[in-house]
């Protein structure tokens, strides 16, 4: 790069300082909620976006004695909702085992197209008895539920999936367009080709008899699933129909709440302290490759629920966790950077001396924005008799970790996040509230490479490598020359162009480097000499070499090493 000599120190320690540039962070935006903040039972448990305007979430209100709400749907970048998915109790009395519903997984296709997952009793059975005959006949029929919207929430249709007579899906994750992954439990993994219109079990079933609580696919074949669960599932065999369904119902529920929603957890964790029953166990994560048809056991903890994965791509990704000791800390927090085969504890990154105002406190949810250099780990807390929202964020992937003092007197303990690309993102929590984050563009940092000194003639690499962008967005390339005798340059829109040398001088070559918003700028200098003829033996057809180096020295001095330059003509040179 090009410097005056002057100022090498300066730039040096500018140039260290740009080179750990990190992302900024951003600022939150109240949008939604009920008020006051923690005197409701209503929340969001589930976020997807579809873009930035399309919102789709998943959880439970009751806006009236008759109907309970599961599904909503904003068009309004989050400023208002719509009920999607609902459960009403009208005239018929067999209506009431509508109540054994509950949703918990939500994923968005595209603005028009969402799919809400969960378990449900079958409301044609309902329709079909009176009571009491249907609440024989129709428990039977609890199961789990998928239901999808093609047209923005304005109708819902029942996808077709097997049945599984007590279990539930609690986590879904779109692949592309037309494949959708879903798991839950016992025993319950699903995948979709169509959207999610229609479902199959995948082959193989890693954990028998246990329930998954999150799958992450980075693509059709390569994906993960993990295990968790608050507590070992109820035994049913030999109980009626109808109490094993209710048990069921009852482990479902209370494990998504206690793995996903902070209040909840906290509440479970103050009271078993008191009883001395912790919480948290069956942890594993699994990986296949092959779709589904084979899997591979990463990691297994018996003394912890996994309750979150994401993978960010092949190689790095960040694991939540819930230890069975039911003592502060009650999380666990893992990373990867090789796709899963081992996982480094960070717990300890979290500085909790920051939560010396809270008297109880649940962290629960943790995302990263797509490149993994911005990411949330939140939930809630309590101080004095008032609930509070609580965020920790990291700007540089995940190493250090500050608390966002500036949203604690929201109110609203936060349960879900999601991310429209690495600038925009939203959170869905409890009093139905919903908040978005915008971050601010960073510039990206050209590196054009160092300095050169060629001769005419010669091939010039040039290597922008280690240009980057602070925000880990995808950055072009666009070289151009600044001064200098012309060149011509191959693979300027590249990281690594070249030229040949033409002529002596000095020649100027520019990097910008875009993110899409802004650029950076970085010159280098080659600096081009004239060849000069450094021959080791005399090959020419005369005599023009600086030294004598015939075999043998005619000269009539006879003196080695002489150099008249009159070896050609025998002449004495006196």
């Amino acid at each position: 790069m090009k410097r005056a000599m002057l100022a090498i120190v300066l730039l040096s320690a500018l140039l260290a300082s740009a080179g750990s540039a990190l992302a900024e962070y951003g600022s939150w935006e109240f949008l939604y909620g009920l008020e006051p903040p923690g005197y409701s039972n209503a929340a969001f448990l589930g976020l997807s976006l579809a873009d930035e305007s399309n919102l789709y979430t998943v959880g439970m209100a009751q806006p009236s004695e008759s109907v309970i709400d599961y599904g909503w749907v904003s068009n309004t970048a989050g400023s208002s909702w719509s009920s999607v998915l609902s459960v009403s109790f009208g005239a018929n009395p067999c209506d009431i085992m509508k109540m054994m519903s509950f949703f918990m997984a939500v994923e968005a296709i595209d603005a028009q197209t969402a799919l809400y997952g969960g378990m449900a009793i079958n409301d044609d059975c309902l329709q079909m008895f009176e009571l009491p005959f249907c609440m024989f006949a129709c428990i039977f029929t609890f199961s789990n539920a998928i239901y999808y919207t093609e047209d923005g929430g304005m109708s819902l249709q029942e996808a077709k999936l097997p049945f599984g007579f007590g279990k539930s899906v609690t986590a879904m994750d779109k692949v592309d367009d037309d494949i959708v992954y879903a798991v839950g439990g016992p025993d319950l993994i699903l995948v979709s080709t169509d959207h999610g219109q229609s479902w199959e079990s995948v082959a193989a079933m890693p954990a028998p008899e246990l329930t998954y609580s999150d799958v992450d696919f980075l693509t059709p074949e390569l994906g993960y699933v993990i295990v968790g669960e608050s507590e070992p599932e109820p035994e049913t065999k030999g109980r009626p129909v109808d109490e094993q369904a209710r048990l069921m119902y009852q482990h479902h529920v209370n494990s998504y709440r206690f793995l996903h929603d902070p209040i909840f957890q906290m509440e479970t964790r103050r009271r078993n302290s008191e009883q001395g029953a912790p919480k948290g166990i069956n942890g594993k994560v699994f990986r296949t490759t092959d779709g589904g048809a084979t899997w591979e056991l990463l990691m297994k903890q018996t003394d912890e629920a996994y309750s979150t994965i994401q993978m960010l791509n092949e190689d790095e990704g960040w694991l939540l966790g819930s230890p069975v000791e039911g003592l502060y800390p009650d999380f666990s927090i893992y990373r990867t950077t090789d796709g899963g085969d081992t996982w480094v504890d960070y717990t300890d990154h979290i500085p909790l001396d920051q939560l010396s105002y809270l008297s109880w406190w649940g962290l629960t949810v943790l995302s990263f924005n797509p490149s993994g250099t911005t990411g949330f780990f939140g939930g809630g807390g309590q101080r004095g008799p008032a609930y509070t929202s609580l965020i920790f964020y990291s700007i540089d992937r995940g190493e250090t970790w500050q608390i966002d003092k500036s949203i604690q007197d929201w109110g609203h303990p936060l349960i879900s996040f999601d991310w429209q690309g690495d600038k925009l993102a939203y959170q869905a929590g409890w009093d139905m509230s919903a908040y978005r984050y915008t971050q601010d563009n960073v510039p990206p940092v050209a590196r054009a490479g160092d300095d050169q000194t060629v001769t005419v003639g010669d091939a010039v690499a040039l290597d922008g490598s280690e240009s980057y962008d602070p925000d880990g967005d995808p950055i072009t390339f666009a070289w151009a020359q600044a001064s200098g005798p012309a060149v011509d340059l191959t693979g300027a829109d590249g990281a690594t162009p070249s030229f040949v040398a033409t002529a002596v001088g000095e020649v100027t070559i520019r990097l910008t480097v875009s993110d899409g918003q802004e650029s950076g700028v970085d010159d280098v200098a080659i600096t081009v000499e004239e060849a000069v003829d450094d021959d080791a033996a005399d090959d020419d057809a005369a005599d023009d070499d600086a030294a004598d180096d015939d075999a043998a020295d005619d000269d009539s001095h006879g003196v080695a090493g002489d150099d008249d330059n009159d070896d050609d003509n025998g002449s004495c040179g006196c």
